[in-house]
């Protein structure tokens, strides 16, 4: 009897710490779950963004805007009706030559909301993926109630540029985050910060400078930019030299540095940046210039960001 009730009493034991370890496993498999779910929006947010400001921007007066990067086409409006929300989509690619390709698709299909995150909740988004065409070609797409065209938007592929198809966050209102000006304030935590009396302040982020003036005027950047960099291993000068206003950003970077002027100029990842070079010139003279040992700054307190512009940026 005592054997019998020795066995039941380990049994029990045992079945306890099954379950308890079960209940562990399963929790544990959840939480994975749910950072899986957060990683990939995360991820796919990232993706749309890049599209956002690294690809081209057609705003439509009535209908979704358009986005294009790397053939895939997006389609985005902030708190559509539900007519806008239900109406099919006409999609043609209209190859030069060549045959056009119907690409139509019911609303429902092909909505890609459910794989971002809530920043993009009061954006209607839309996602697809267009086939290579060699050479020019055109878009076309937009919506039908079933009896005529509601609005339509035409690209022609080919003829896109940066100048006209620039996004320029006209979304910022409508998402909680916003790519450029998070990138931009992560550069301050971790870069190097240089203050000048003349001229613009340096933000040196790995292979990234951004040139930052508070109460800047458009007359700032008529003179050209000289950059030269030098890289470890290498006794080679890299000239970076470009025009300030192709690489202007702060109109990017919302109401918060609305009185600077800031510029991002990215440069080849060639190694670690030893040497920098710049400033501005005209035809004849150089206006301000500034040259740093990179390998220096390292550890400098000097060289750290510590709010000097908080009386400048907009609360």
């Amino acid at each position: 009897m005592k054997r019998i009730l020795y066995r039941l009493i380990i049994c029990t034991m045992i079945l306890s710490i099954s379950c308890k370890n079960n209940k562990k496993t399963n929790k544990e498999d959840v939480t994975e779950t749910e950072n899986s779910k957060i990683n990939k929006s995360s991820y796919l947010d990232k993706e749309l963004e890049d599209a956002l400001y690294k690809g081209y921007f057609a705003k439509s007066e009535n209908g979704y805007d358009t986005v294009l990067k790397d053939n895939i086409l997006y389609l985005l409006k902030k708190n559509p009706t539900d007519a806008e929300k239900k109406d099919s989509f006409f999609l043609h690619i209209l190859p030069k030559g060549a045959k056009e390709i119907n690409m139509d698709f019911e609303a429902t299909r092909f909505r890609y909301n459910d794989k971002l995150s809530d920043n993009f909740s009061t954006v209607w988004v839309y996602k697809r993926e267009l086939p290579k065409i060699d050479g020019p070609y055109s878009i076309e797409v937009g919506q039908t109630d079933g009896t005529k065209r509601t609005w339509s938007t035409s690209v022609l592929v080919d003829g896109l540029n940066t100048k006209d198809y620039i996004y320029n966050n006209e979304y910022v209102a409508f998402t909680k985050n916003n790519y450029y000006l998070k990138e931009f304030e992560t550069a301050f935590n971790e870069g190097y910060f240089m203050k000048h009396q003349e001229g613009f302040d340096l933000l040196l982020d790995n292979h990234t400078v951004y040139y930052i003036k508070s109460n800047g005027a458009d007359s700032d950047l008529e003179d050209l930019f000289f950059l030269h960099i030098k890289y470890d291993q290498s006794e080679e000068v890299h000239n970076y030299d470009f025009n300030g206003k192709a690489h202007q950003i702060n109109q990017l970077l919302g109401k918060k540095y609305q009185n600077f002027i800031i510029l991002k100029r990215d440069v080849l990842d060639k190694g670690e940046i030893t040497e920098l070079s710049t400033g501005q010139f005209d035809k004849n003279t150089r206006s301000w210039s500034v040259q740093y040992n990179i390998e220096k700054l390292y550890d400098d307190i000097n060289f750290i960001y510590n709010d000097q512009y908080e009386e400048d940026i907009l609360k």
